[in-house]
């Protein structure tokens, strides 16, 4: 559902929404001409009444690579958080529901809490013009992050948020919370750009599938964030390919759960679907991408 800003005319919205359920008639279809078709009268619709005309990350992924950050001891909590982050098509949902199997809890879902506490946080941040963070903004930041998260997962040991643009907040995360854990999933750029572009689920967190060069500038700051958290908050922070999660060994998505500080289980129902290659179909158009 594309989400209405401002007081667009009913008729534009009504044509966007069509364009964009004809491109997934053609593309089921395998008509490529008329789908492509289709998808452009989508985006040369959409960006005049929506908010994803374009990333405004780029801005806060300097600032946040810019942050020097001291980490917390461990301490004691009751609330084991697992944080599944990524671009649209990088295979979140699997490795959701692999996490999801193997620790028993009750569910996952997309939490509202940590985008809220963290731009609340780098708000404060900017307005004392700093850019090092002290212990006591850390204990703050735990104390706000370890309540909400207790709430939400309403007696369980263990939650798991879908936030898929958590990852941008990793270091931050993972410096509060020293128990958490962040799994990243990434994808050939191609796969999660035309994920991005063509409206897929999830795609509108990320503000900038309209256009492919925005996309591509997207793919490029985020890559260079996670380097950076990976580096500096390994193995808390961790990155999982979507490709090698969804072979039927099973090899990665036990790795992945391991280091989730949970207990592998033979009996986990490993996603037997190979990983969405459409893509290929639309090689020529997502050129930009390259």
């Amino acid at each position: 559902m594309i989400q209405v800003i401002g007081d667009p005319s009913r008729e534009d919205v009504d044509k966007a929404q069509a364009h964009l359920a004809m491109f997934r008639k053609y593309d089921h279809e395998d008509d490529r001409l008329q789908a492509l078709g289709h998808l452009r009268k989508y985006h040369l619709l959409s960006p005049k009444y929506t908010g994803l005309q374009r990333s405004q990350d780029s801005a806060l992924f300097t600032t946040l690579m810019q942050l020097k950050i001291p980490r917390l001891q461990l301490s004691k909590t009751q609330v084991l958080p697992i944080f599944v982050t990524g671009l649209p098509g990088s295979a979140c949902h699997d490795a959701k529901t692999v996490l999801v199997q193997t620790a028993g809890c009750g569910g996952a879902r997309p939490l509202l809490l940590v985008p809220a506490v963290m731009t609340r946080f780098l708000r404060q941040l900017r307005e004392s013009k700093r850019t090092e963070i002290t212990r006591a903004d850390l204990l703050e930041l735990q104390a706000e992050l370890r309540e909400g998260l207790e709430q939400a997962a309403n007696g369980c040991d263990v939650i798991v948020d879908t936030t898929a643009s958590n990852f941008k907040w990793s270091g931050l995360i993972t410096a509060a919370l020293p128990e958490a854990r962040i799994v990243h999933l990434k994808r050939n750029h191609m796969a999660t750009g035309w994920a991005l572009n063509n409206g897929s689920i999830g795609g509108a967190e990320f503000g900038c599938r309209h256009d492919l060069l925005h996309i591509r500038n997207l793919q490029h700051r985020s890559a260079a964030l996670m380097a950076h958290w990976e580096r500096d908050f390994a193995p808390s922070v961790m990155s999982v390919s979507g490709d090698a999660l969804l072979q039927p060994s099973g090899y990665t998505a036990q790795a992945m759960v391991e280091a989730c500080q949970l207990k592998w289980s033979n009996q986990c129902d490993l996603v037997s679907c190979s990983p969405d290659q459409s893509w290929h179909r639309y090689a020529d158009y997502l050129s930009p991408l390259k």
